[in-house]
């Protein structure tokens, strides 16, 4: 006796799926969307290429280029930008503490209004209360 094979197409229940071996065409359709938008960015961005027109322009450019990165190797460590890294930090968190509450407040008036027995009561709910309810669940 065999034992039954799971997961084949010849199994009963199981839809036949037809493998054509091409893309879909959401995915052909993505890519020439991501195509027309990197040519829009690079038509609307106000590029200078007046640099790459002799040599001495294209070294100069050069010369600002590593001065530009060899400044990411060195960092200043100095105490006066550590202390203000510091406190540039604090402000990051206090900030991202301040969205989390303001986060927090109004999300439980919201799931309070979504909640089934609030928009949907057992007994008759007044008209205006329910218009209420909705358009604040729909915002």
């Amino acid at each position: 006796m065999t034992p039954p094979s799971h997961g084949t197409p010849s199994s009963p229940g199981v839809p036949k799926v037809a493998v054509t071996g091409r893309a879909p065409k959401t995915l052909s359709r993505a890519l020439w969307l991501m195509a027309a938008l990197v040519g829009l960015s690079v038509w609307a961005l106000p590029l200078n290429f007046t640099s790459l027109a002799s040599w001495t322009e294209f070294e100069a450019a050069c010369t600002r280029l590593w001065e530009f990165v060899s400044v990411f190797s060195t960092p200043d460590l100095s105490p006066a930008m550590v202390s203000r890294c510091a406190e540039l930090a604090l402000d990051t968190v206090a900030v991202a503490l301040l969205g989390v509450a303001i986060g927090l407040l109004l999300a439980y008036p919201l799931a309070v209004a979504a909640s089934r027995t609030v928009v949907i009561a057992a007994g008759p709910t007044p008209l205006l209360r329910r218009w209420c309810a909705r358009g604040l669940l729909e915002l």
